[in-house]
This record gives C-alpha cells, structure tokens and sequence, in this order.
C-alpha cells in the first residue's frame, strides 16, 4: 500500500529533522588524476573495531562517500564533559579493490605493501610528500595492496569538553599520482604491409593541440611469433582514464593502399609492461593492419 501525500510529507519532515541534528566534522578525499572525477573510488574504507566503538560513545557517523568518507557530528548531543576533552584517535583499515591500481598509480611496483596514512603532516595531506609515495608504503605479510589511516582530533581540547567551540569542518587528502607509460604500438597482419614499414608513421594530435612524436617504425617479433613492426613515443604519457590523444597511423609511399590512414586504439592500464633493463614502463597496444 502507498503511502498517503500526508505521511509522505511527515517522512520528509522526520527525516529533515534528522539531518538537521547533525553537522559535518571531518572529511577524506582521495584523489588521482587518472580518473575524470579526480576522485579514487577503489579504497573500500572502516573504521577499527575500537574506532567503531568510540564513533558510538560520541553520537559520530561514519559515512563512506565516491572518494573517501565524512564523519557526521550530532549536535543534540551533550559532549562538553571533561570526560571528552582528550585527543580522540580514530583508526580506518584500508582495502584496495581494484587489481589495476598499480597499473596506473604512480607507487613502487610490488605486491604485499601496507599505505600507513596519518594527520601529522601539513596542509592537511595524510602523507609528508605532496602526491603518495614510498615513505608511507611498507612490507605487509598479505599479498595485495592495503592501508591504514590514523586521525587524532580534538588534540586542543577545542572540538569537545568544556572549552569546545563551534564545529570546525576539515578536510584530511590523500593525493595520488598516475602513473606514466610509453606507448608503443605493434603492428601486425598485412605482410606486404610490413614489408614496407617505413612507409609508416603516426600523426598524433589531442584536444589541446599537443602532439605526441613516434619513432620510425621497427622491426618487431609478437608474442605469438608473428612479426609485425612497432612504433614507440618518444616521450611518456600519464595514463588517463578517459586518454584524450588521437593517433592515426598513416602511409606515406607507394606500395601501400593510396591514403591508407587507421586510427588508433588508446593505451589503458591492463597493456602495461616493464623492462627493468631500461627502468621504463611501456604501453603494448596491438594493431591489426
């Protein structure tokens, strides 16, 4: 059965009024530049178990959010005791949920690290460096990528107990940096094509005008043995998820088809590889000519 307009509207009212009595105390954001948002949605964040108890004892809410979380203070509750006037930690386990993170997150390549985050530092990043990096990464005995995220608050006494003012909104970042790769592209099928690889090069444009340069075309093996010919950038790209480069592989001399142009697939995080004798991660992506 429906609800009538009249206890529709009592609902919206009751929950209005339960909005009202609470404020908004701290935030977290999690940011990378790999996604359009800016936002990092592949964090799933809780609090402890003895942060989950403490949240209880002093009326907050935790809510997890696209990119982090916000903790929800209840103003109709009394915390002006003295009983409340010590600092206040709060610890949150961090779990990472995507299996690309490294792919694309400018972070030390390797498996089984812990992200030790905290509000010790300034301009309120939880990290000392402005982007994460390895002086917050640490072996941990489980394979994956996880972390956790220790805020001490109210250390002046001034958010609860007796000399507690106005609620303060802060908001706590964690910043990530994408990663940056070299594209090369593989080119395969057409061996009369492949015969004629230097009739190859890529013309690269993007929404901003900035073109990419490519190397000549090189001689090049596949991994199913078929050969083929690549073309690698001269320089690296960060990786995005949405890549706003637009590259068409075209030809200039006979032999190949008149005004044969093709555009080209972007790069995405599952292609990546890395050759530890250059130090360098690459971009694979394979092209059908």
């Amino acid at each position: 059965m429906k609800d009538s307009s009249d206890q529709l509207q009592q609902r919206v009212q009751r929950i209005i009024r339960l909005e009202s009595r609470y404020a908004r105390l701290l935030e977290l954001r999690m940011e990378h530049p790999y996604y359009s948002s800016g936002l990092c949605p592949d964090l799933i964040i809780r609090p402890s178990d003895a942060t989950e108890a403490r949240l209880f004892n002093y009326g907050l809410v935790f809510r997890p959010t696209e990119g982090g979380f916000t903790l929800l203070m209840n103003l109709a509750r009394d915390l002006s005791s003295g009983i409340f006037a010590a600092p206040l930690q709060l610890d949150f386990d961090c779990t990472v949920t995507n299996p690309l993170f490294l792919n694309f997150t400018d972070i030390p390549f390797l498996t089984g690290q812990q992200m030790q985050f905290s509000n010790t530092y300034p301009n309120n990043l939880l990290h000392p460096g402005n982007t994460v990096d390895n002086q917050v990464l640490y072996p941990a005995a489980k394979e994956g990528l996880s972390g956790t995220i220790s805020l001490i608050i109210n250390q002046d006494g001034t958010l609860f107990g007796p000399l507690a003012r106005s609620v303060q909104f802060i908001t706590y970042r964690i910043v990530f940096a994408a990663r940056s790769t070299r594209w090369r592209y593989l080119c395969h099928g057409n061996e009369d094509y492949i015969a004629r690889l230097n009739s190859f090069r890529i013309l690269s444009r993007t929404k901003d005008g900035v073109q990419l340069s490519f190397g000549r075309p090189e001689p090049a093996t596949l991994l199913n043995g078929r050969q083929g010919f690549s073309l690698t950038a001269n320089e690296d790209l960060p990786q995005t998820e949405r890549p706003q480069q637009r590259h068409l592989l075209i030809a200039d001399a006979s032999g190949v088809q008149p005004g044969y142009q093709r555009q080209l697939p972007n790069a995405a995080p599952e292609q990546l590889r890395y050759h530890p004798e250059e130090d360098q991660f690459y971009s694979y992506i394979i092209h059908q000519l």
